[in-house]
């Protein structure tokens, strides 16, 4: 232990003895700890923000649609498409309804767009949706004042409407909306609902969205041609992968044009009838996210080893300038692995005190972003203790990796020669 703490108080001599040569080679450790702290904090924070994103969902939603060639865009080369005469029925949902045990719901969802206007505010090309009562309750959605449609409202094709939070706040500002009007396509419609946000990367796509009865939207308008989706609430999500078999066998026998995989006819990635369970999505965003934190971790472990590199390039030179300082050491009786181990700790102070400032650096970067605004659409960066145990053990490897080579050098050097600085 006195021979350990001795080599310590010569390394740290040697260190301060040329200071600005430390620091700059420290330098290069402090930028490579923080940008990997930094991204594995950044990746993280974006995977928790897309998990929160997916609380305002109905966990047990599931929406099925049919799958048809794109015009444009490339799809998956072994992906079966149904011919364009298949469309989904208000049959295909009563069906559902009665044949399908795993279902407890299953609603048509009609899109179109449209202008909304009151007053002097109009949004052109809105999205419109057509559906009936329980829909909110299947996509988890919270009502921020009045209410759904009533069942009454629905069959008796009344003109009223529920809007979603973008449209609301853009139309309405101040106002209450609730029982006063807005124009749909130049038709008066009552709101009677108005929606909160679903918040996360969601908000974009179902925040600008006006609803409507289905059988408003059906007889009442010209808007719609047929209904583009069927959500489905299962009745636990342990059953999802029941629900998915029920629902293609059922979809397969009303629908006998299409085509069937022939491998595996439950293959929703190649059936032409295409099911997304609130399940398959959250692991989609969260293989999405995890792929890449790792892209991320990778472009910090590039900066961590360019300071890596110059941790080994110092040390080299410092072994040519200390040669006889070795050679005497040798000749007074040191061993090969105390000159080994002398210059691998100075290579892990050197590493360690890099990592404990990059880390230090990598909190505060940390925190300002997280105080950004939500403007800047910028995730609060997570911290997580495996980011800090990952930019230690890294540290340590990195003194570890690049002083070995430089201390083994020094250990093989002929003392002899280098008593005399290496001629």
């Amino acid at each position: 232990m006195q021979l350990f703490l001795e080599m310590v108080n010569v390394a740290v001599k040697a260190l301060m003895a040329r200071k600005m040569r430390t620091l700059l080679t420290m330098l290069g450790i402090v930028v490579g700890v923080a940008s990997v702290v930094v991204m594995l904090a950044y990746g993280e924070g974006q995977k928790a923000e897309i998990m929160a994103s997916f609380e305002g969902w109905g966990d047990k939603q599931m929406e099925l649609s049919i799958r048809y060639q794109r015009r444009r865009g490339p799809g998956r080369a072994d992906a079966l498409y149904a011919p364009r005469t298949v469309q989904l029925t208000y049959g295909d949902i009563e069906a559902i309804r009665q044949d399908c045990s795993a279902i407890s719901l299953a609603l048509p969802e009609m899109e179109s767009s449209a202008t909304i206007r009151r007053n002097a505010i109009t949004l052109d090309d809105y999205w419109l949706i057509a559906t009936e009562p329980e829909y909110f309750e299947i996509m988890g959605d919270r009502f921020d004042k009045g209410r759904t449609f009533s069942l009454e409202e629905n069959l008796m094709q009344e003109r009223v409407c529920i809007l979603g939070f973008d449209a609301w706040q853009q139309l309405f500002i101040a106002d209450n909306p609730i029982d006063d009007y807005v124009m749909i396509n130049g038709k008066r419609y009552r709101v009677v609902g108005t929606l909160l946000s679903k918040g996360g990367f969601a908000a974009r796509w179902f925040d600008a969205r006006v609803y409507i009865p289905y059988y408003t939207g059906k007889l009442r308008t010209n808007l719609f041609q047929e209904i583009d989706a069927i959500q489905t609430e299962v009745i636990s999500t342990s059953y999802i992968d029941r629900a998915e078999r029920q629902l293609l066998e059922l979809m397969y026998m009303r629908h006998p044009q299409l085509p069937v995989p022939e491998d595996d006819p439950y293959d929703t990635e190649v059936a032409p009838i295409r099911i997304r369970s609130m399940a398959s999505r959250m692991a989609e965003r969260s293989q999405m996210a995890d792929s890449f934190a790792v892209l991320l971790l990778v472009i910090g472990g590039l900066s961590l080893l360019i300071g890596g590199v110059g941790v080994m390039n110092i040390m080299l030179v410092a072994i040519h300038q200390r040669t006889m300082e070795i050679g005497l050491r040798k000749a007074l009786g040191a061993h090969r692995r105390h000159i080994v181990v002398q210059f691998l700790i100075e290579a892990m102070m050197i590493c360690l005190a890099g990592g404990l400032i990059g880390n230090l650096i990598a909190f505060l970067a940390c925190r300002y972003l997280a105080r950004l605004p939500d403007e800047a659409e910028i995730p609060d960066p997570v911290i997580t203790p495996v980011a800090v145990t990952v930019a230690v053990v890294v540290t340590i490897g990195t003194g570890l990796f690049f002083g070995i080579w430089p201390a083994l050098r020094a250990a093989r050097l002929d003392p002899i020669k280098a008593l005399h600085g290496g001629r």
